[in-house]
């Protein structure tokens, strides 16, 4: 009896026992899904900030990109630069800028700079080297890998910091020969706002196109234009040549007349 007793009290606590752990699995798992729930939350968050920061990004530099092209063509084609549609072109717009430049140069100063070319072949340069750079980067790579020792990796490193610090010199070179350029083309269009332009445009790179596009019509800088000199009509071209004044007469002095004989009386 006793045990017949204690067997439904035992029966109970288990049962009490299973409920509670059957709860409690219920529990973890709906927990469980709430976490990851959330996670997925989190991220796809992140990652929808990240994308629009990348869209702004994007759209910015797409309207930077247009607001230079478009004030260095109008500069180039007012001032009868060759081939202005270069701005619109990623290397053509060095040349228009650095062209820009060097007619400022001549015309105020009369002095011939070639910062065209020197703008050119920086940026070539400069797109060489990183074609380089990647190109012995892979190679390299491959090569450390495939013969797993450590004089190969040390070599890849070596080689990879000279190439690097080569991009930096060119890069630091372009850089100040676009900013003297620069100069000359603030000058040739605001001067009294030139020095001011470029300190914005270097400190505070975001402001350079709008500043480029608010002077690209002006030409303070610059002297008056001259005109080109106007063609004369046809019938006027050469004068009419004035009429020959008739030869003056010689006066020929006449033979005095001889005396008419005097009659003879007749007989």
């Amino acid at each position: 009896m006793g045990n017949a007793f204690m067997n439904p009290g035992f029966a109970g606590i288990g049962g009490y026992g299973g409920g509670y752990g059957g709860g409690f699995d219920g529990f973890e798992g709906a927990y469980d899904a709430g976490a990851m729930g959330a996670a997925d939350g989190v991220i796809k968050a992140v990652l929808g900030i990240f994308f629009g920061i990348l869209l702004v990004m994007l759209v910015v530099s797409i309207l930077m990109y247009v607001l230079q092209a478009v004030s260095m063509y109008s500069i180039a084609k007012r001032r009868k630069i060759s081939n202005p549609w270069l701005a619109w072109v990623p290397i053509g717009s060095n040349w228009i800028l650095g062209s820009i430049s060097d007619q400022y140069q001549y015309v105020v100063k009369g002095k011939i700079r070639n910062r065209r070319k020197v703008l050119l072949g920086l940026n070539i340069a400069a797109i060489a080297i990183s074609l380089i750079y990647e190109i012995v980067n892979i190679v390299m790579v491959v090569n450390a890998v495939l013969s797993d020792s450590e004089a190969g990796m040390l070599q890849w490193a070596i080689t990879m910091l000279v190439l690097a610090l080569v991009m930096l010199v060119i890069a630091i070179v372009q850089c100040v020969f676009v900013y003297i350029a620069l100069y000359d083309l603030y000058t040739s269009c605001d001067p009294d706002n030139n020095l001011t332009y470029l300190l914005l445009s270097i400190f505070l790179g975001i402001t350079m196109p709008f500043l480029m596009f608010a002077c690209r019509k002006h030409d303070r800088g610059m002297p008056p234009r001259k005109e080109a000199p106007q063609a004369l009509p046809a019938e006027t071209a050469q004068p009419a040549p004035a009429p020959e004044a008739p030869a003056e007469e010689i006066p020929v002095e006449e033979a005095p007349a001889e005396p008419a004989p005097a009659e003879q009386p007749e007989e």
